[in-house]
C-alpha cells in the first residue's frame, strides 16, 4: 500500500526520495554497513518466528486430532 501512495502522489513520492537520500547520506560507511546488518538480523529473525509459528500450529492439530480420535 506504502509503494501505491508513493507512486500515486507525486510530492510524496519527492519528500520520501529526498528523506531516504538525507539520511543516507548522512550516515558514514560504518553506520551504513550497521544498518543494513540490523535489516538483515530483523529479517531473518523474522522468519525464525514465522516458521516457529507455523511448526506449532502443526503441532497443535497433530494433538487435538489425537485427543478428538481417542
Amino acid at each position: 500500500m506504502f509503494t501505491w501512495i508513493i507512486g500515486k502522489y507525486q510530492f510524496i513520492n519527492a519528500t520520501y526520495e529526498n528523506g531516504k537520500e538525507l539520511i543516507w547520506k548522512s550516515l558514514n560507511i560504518k553506520q551504513q554497513t550497521k544498518l543494513i546488518a540490523f535489516f538483515i538480523f530483523c529479517f531473518l529473525f523474522m522468519e525464525l518466528f514465522w516458521r516457529m509459528l507455523f511448526e506449532f500450529l502443526i503441532a497443535y492439530m497433530q494433538i487435538r486430532d489425537a485427543l478428538v480420535n481417542t
